[in-house]
């Protein structure tokens, strides 16, 4: 499964009235509402300001996460590629935002089953990700993880199990064996030894994690 939980907000500098009221209801888990009132900021900061400006890009990122929530899978991805263009044009100081705008591509083509394209922003958002929160932070964890997954789906199971191992090895060391996100790594995991034809005791797989292979 991809993982689509970063817990990363970019709030704008200029928070107008609609964008408190999307937040507000973001905490009330109503993305579909959410989204009515990160439109209504974007109108106004774009009447504003502009609409190549930072702050558009930003809420044009909680607009695109209020839309996925929603499964609006076509128009989140429209605002995440416009965001994505506003950040890769302002450069090297919008670098988390411009890596967390692919990321987020990646999560939408995901959930409309286009994996190839999901895997190529994912790919596109990892240097960004070791660069800026490095290799051992659960962000670049979450990244690991959906692109061994998405390599996974795709059958490139020679891939996927670096990635994966990466994402496994984290999840085990800060969240425990017991962990819903360690175990789904460890059965997508046995699911590439399975379909490569190799058997993961051989590899000392299951005795280093101390845990018996969960089965497929």
């Amino acid at each position: 499964m991809i993982n689509n939980t970063l817990n990363v907000t970019f709030a704008p500098q200029h928070q107008s009235r609609d964008y408190k009221k999307a937040v507000r209801a973001i905490r009330k888990k109503q993305p579909a509402r959410a989204a009515y009132y990160y439109k209504a900021a974007l109108k106004k900061e774009r009447a504003v300001r502009g609409e190549q400006t930072a702050d558009a890009a930003k809420l044009l990122l909680s607009l695109g996460d209020a839309q996925l929530d929603s499964e609006q899978y076509d128009d989140a991805i429209k605002s995440f590629d416009k965001a994505r263009g506003i950040f890769e044009a302002i450069g090297a100081e919008a670098e988390k935002e411009l890596g967390y705008a692919y990321t987020r591509l990646g999560v939408a083509y995901a959930k409309i089953a286009n994996h190839a394209k999901a895997q190529e922003y994912f790919l596109t958002a990892l240097p960004i990700y070791e660069k800026t929160y490095g290799t051992e932070d659960r962000k670049t964890a979450v990244v690991y993880n959906n692109i061994g997954t998405t390599h996974l789906w795709q059958e490139n199971y020679t891939e996927a199990m670096p990635f994966l191992l990466k994402a496994y090895k984290f999840y085990l060391d800060k969240l425990g064996k017991e962990d819903a996100k360690t175990q789904e790594t460890m059965r997508n995991i046995r699911r590439c030894y399975h379909y490569m034809g190799k058997n993961p005791a051989e590899f000392g797989f299951w005795l280093d994690c101390k845990l018996n292979p969960p089965q497929l």
